[in-house]
């Protein structure tokens, strides 16, 4: 089916905005983020751990590397960001993050499958002041 006409035009218009939009609320999350991670597994054992999340955006792209502290940092995959904040990690932990933004905070979930458990969890994190 084509869409022609004032409709297609404003569908296209519409589309562009929700790009640019996207890309500007990405555009200012580059930063470095710390917080806290809580882990439950399924085998009833709880991991409470640090985060730090470093962002960089170039010429456009999103990217980003996560781990337990700054010095320790593994590139994260399938980053997306808009009004929500989503990301894998590989590695000893492949998990998959899910926040929203609350405030000044970044809040959410965090899921996966480590060592043959699943994993539920949730994360908290702050922006380092620039």
């Amino acid at each position: 089916m084509r869409i022609s006409g004032k409709i297609g035009i404003g569908i296209t218009v519409l589309a562009a905005a929700m790009a640019f939009s996207a890309s500007a609320q990405a555009e200012g999350l580059a930063g470095t983020y710390r917080g806290n991670v809580t882990l439950l597994f399924s085998d009833s054992h709880i991991e409470h751990d640090g985060m730090v999340l470093k962002l960089t955006q170039d010429d456009g792209h999103l990217a980003g590397t996560a781990g337990p502290s700054a010095e320790q940092q593994s590139p994260v995959a399938n980053l997306s960001a808009g009004r929500k904040l989503q990301f894998d990690t590989e590695g000893e932990k492949p998990l998959h993050y899910d926040l929203s933004r609350y405030g000044a905070q970044w809040r959410g979930d965090v899921n996966g499958k480590v060592a043959g458990h699943a994993v539920e969890g949730r994360i908290m994190l702050l922006r380092d002041p620039d």
